[in-house]
């Protein structure tokens, strides 16, 4: 989208549509860039998704925003061994959970229930942890 100058104060201004981690769409506008560049540089963050509020990101919107990244960069065979697991076994038992909340003692029970489980007959025990 533009930048454009608002024509009472002379300042700049972002008007644009973006993406919400659940998917909807949204009317976005930020007023009060004293320079047109310093207005493009908010646009750009905001479309690379650095902007994001981190506290309202679950970890399956991270991981479905993950894996569509990894698709576009990786070869469709390594793509094909990553996004089974994270469909499978990551998003499942961490899915709703916001990132922020994840702990490290999270992860450490995220293991050791796929320990227990029969991941662990079909993948081998060091497989997780690696």
């Amino acid at each position: 989208m533009p930048v454009y100058k608002g024509e009472k104060r002379g300042k700049y201004w972002v008007k644009m549509q973006i993406e919400l981690p659940d998917g909807t769409k949204k009317q976005h506008k930020k007023t009060g860039f004293t320079s047109k560049g310093e207005a493009q540089e908010y646009e750009a963050k905001m479309k690379a998704g650095v902007l994001e509020n981190v506290s309202k990101l679950t970890f399956e919107a991270v991981a479905i925003k993950y894996l569509n990244w990894y698709e576009t960069r990786r070869k469709p065979a390594s793509f094909a061994k990553v996004e089974p697991i994270a469909r499978k076994y990551l998003i499942p038992y961490f899915g709703k959970k916001k990132i922020e909340r994840i702990s490290t003692a999270d992860i450490i029970e995220w293991q050791d229930y796929m320990m227990k489980t029969k991941f662990e007959q079909r993948w081998g025990k060091n497989n997780i942890s690696e």
